[in-house]
């Protein structure tokens, strides 16, 4: 009998183990697959096929180097690349990028001696060292000094080419941990022999070098005191040891910068380069307007300002609380007139999203859940301060189902957590849960304006699958004073556009921000489009699996475009800056849509074709300056 009973027990706790995380989490992360044992690098390094010379190069030179933090850097920048372990594939490229490592990175004397003459001819190579290289022939770097000390990183003191989009006084100087955070991450102030290389940034607004550059006949080569992983992706899982200028400052552009500069190397580098642009089509701002609708907003003011935008033709994203039990809380709840509401929104062309049911203050310390939720048995209940019977699951899938039941023909992809909250399983809880973009964090905790995929379970060396729209304005911030204006407002706009950044407002149904969005639209910058969120999440995930390359026609100033396409490009505005204006293009790939205007070409829609080619004629191959402010 005591057998039996332990053998049902074990073959209890068995089925317990196999079947529990699977009820939640998305395919291939409810358990230890191929994919958690591989490498990070393994899909990158698959992803080298029909590469390009034009195509930047991340070269693994020890077993520890990782791809993931350069080559999020580089798509951020739109940069073509791939990533090879082949020194000699590399070389035939024109700029190199390797990672950091944590250990002494040493080449043989043939592989130092191919680099050098690399460079020589005209290439580039950027070196991340966190540690130590003993290649001094080649960076010109004798030694550093490692720290966790350091803030800020400024790059005014010394001119490079690089550094010439960086436009503003707040992306000229970066923080890389606040002044009261004893420790942050690993960086390394580097010395030059000599004259061999020189400081073009600095640590702390010391001579601690944060950068050098060593020129070598015709090329460059730099060395960063730093890991990109710690300045770019560590600020996207909101782990950025307090980075941001200001909690309440809208323009946030720390791990911008890195896209930036290396957007300039890469065109440096490569006579006649192409990139895809971090903005839609030909426009030269994208602002996305979002809403709340929670408990104790009003549901006919609401109604009033969407069919205000739709009289105006914008179209917003809001974003609503689906608690249709008021359970202990104030003002009107999710009803008939409620999703009368909805329901009327949908209709002027507005998007719905989720904004979880019960809106709790302890979101991100809820059980998980176990994806069995549903409307007709989740009640959680709350006395405005404690909560009981919910789950971070329920918060998500909930109101997913109540939104998409009754509101006819809509699909709610979207999400946003309550009170900026980031819990480490957001991203596969969002992704089980049917959604494919989210903006619950704020630009202040993730340092940028760009959209980007979120990382799985906040690490730093494995991509997720849910696109992350962060947010640049808020209305609700209470240590603001005075309130925002619409100076306030088409200041951030303006900022954030130059650097090729994504404006995303939000605000709940209240007669001042009706006003407020009134009078900022009104003197809105020439080229600022405006489109809902899902539009943009699905076009930024186009826009992150696109690949294409630039090859020379068969005449003088004459070049042909390839694009490999995914299936979410259909439909979207895909969009490519080269280096020359161009006089003429066309295509004979069918139902491809396009146009040719300046430097840039975009995509309209593919007619279903995965793989476009386009013939570009332009108007002057002589020298291209690189677009944007003159050179230093």
């Amino acid at each position: 009998m005591i057998r039996r009973a332990v053998l049902v027990s074990l073959l209890s706790l068995f089925l317990f183990w196999l079947l529990w995380p699977r009820a939640w989490l998305p395919s291939g992360a409810s358990a230890v697959t191929a994919l958690e044992i591989r490498s990070p690098n393994d899909e990158l390094l698959a992803d080298a096929r029909d590469f390009s010379a034009k195509d930047a190069v991340i070269l693994l030179l020890a077993p520890e180097h990782e791809a993931f933090a350069s080559a999020r850097v580089l798509r951020a920048a739109g940069v073509p690349f791939i990533v090879t372990r082949d020194l000699l594939s590399a070389i035939t490229h024109h700029m190199i990028v390797v990672p950091a490592g944590e250990h002494t990175l040493r080449l043989p004397a043939r592989d130092r001696a191919r680099l050098g003459a690399f460079v020589a001819g005209g290439g580039t190579i950027v070196f991340q060292a966190t540690g130590v290289i003993q290649l001094l022939d080649l960076t010109g770097v004798s030694g550093g000094e490692a720290s966790r000390r350091r803030r800020r990183i400024n790059f005014t003191q010394l001119s490079d080419d690089g550094f010439r989009y960086l436009t503003r006084p707040e992306l000229r100087e970066i923080r890389l941990a606040s002044d009261a955070i004893e420790e942050g991450f690993w960086t390394s102030s580097l010395r030059p022999r000599g004259h061999a290389a020189e400081p073009i940034a600095r640590f702390d607004g010391t001579r601690d070098a944060a950068i050098l550059r060593r020129r070598i006949g015709l090329g460059s080569v730099y060395t960063l005191g730093l890991d990109l992983r710690d300045v770019f992706v560590r600020p996207q899982t909101a782990r950025h040891f307090d980075a941001w200028s200001s909690p309440t400052e809208q323009f946030q552009p720390g791990a911008d910068v890195w896209p930036l500069i290396f957007r300039a190397w890469y065109e440096d580098a490569v006579p006649e380069w192409a990139r895809l642009r971090s903005l839609p089509g030909e426009s030269s701002g994208l602002l996305l307007l979002s809403h709340s609708l929670e408990s104790g907003d009003s549901p006919t003011a609401a109604r009033e300002w969407a069919a205000w935008e739709s009289s105006h033709s914008v179209h917003s994203t809001w974003f609503v609380q689906t608690n249709d039990s008021d359970g202990g809380q104030p003002g009107p709840f999710y009803d008939a007139a409620f999703t009368s509401t909805l329901r009327a929104l949908a209709a002027l062309g507005h998007e719905l999203a989720a904004h979880t049911v019960t809106h709790p203050e302890t979101f991100d310390s809820l059980p998980t859940g176990s994806a069995l939720e549903r409307r007709r048995d989740y009640r959680p209940m709350t006395d405005g301060g404690s909560l009981w019977d919910a789950t971070m699951m329920g918060e998500l899938r909930v109101p997913k189902e109540i939104l998409e039941k009754d509101v006819p023909g809509i699909k709610v992809l979207g999400s946003r957590a309550p009170f900026l909250q980031y819990p480490p399983l957001l991203d596969e809880m969002l992704a089980a849960s049917g959604y494919s973009w989210d903006s619950s964090l704020s630009s202040g905790q993730v340092l940028t304006h760009r959209p980007f995929l979120m990382t799985r379970r906040r690490t730093m060396t494995r991509e997720g699958r849910v696109v992350e729209l962060p947010m640049t304005i808020q209305d609700e911030v209470p240590s603001r004073r005075p309130p925002l204006e619409a100076a306030d407002v088409l200041r951030v706009i303006r900022q954030v556009s130059e650097e090729e950044g994504v404006v995303v407002w939000q605000s709940r149904p209240r007669a001042e921000n009706e006003r407020l969005e009134a009078s900022v639209l009104s003197e809105l910058p020439a080229g600022t489009a405006i489109g809902s969120m899902g539009e943009t999440a699905l076009w930024w995930l186009a826009r992150e699996r696109t690949r294409f390359r630039l090859e020379p026609g068969p005449a003088l100033k004459q070049a042909n475009l390839r694009v490999f396409l995914p299936p979410e490009a259909d439909g979207v505005k895909v969009s490519f800056e080269l280096y020359a204006p161009i006089r003429a293009c066309s295509s004979g790939t069918p139902g491809l849509s396009y146009s040719c205007q300046g430097h840039i070409v975009t995509l309209y829609g593919t007619g279903g074709a995965r793989e476009a080619a386009l013939a570009l004629q332009f108007e002057n191959l002589d020298a291209p300056e690189p677009r944007g402010v003159p050179r230093p």
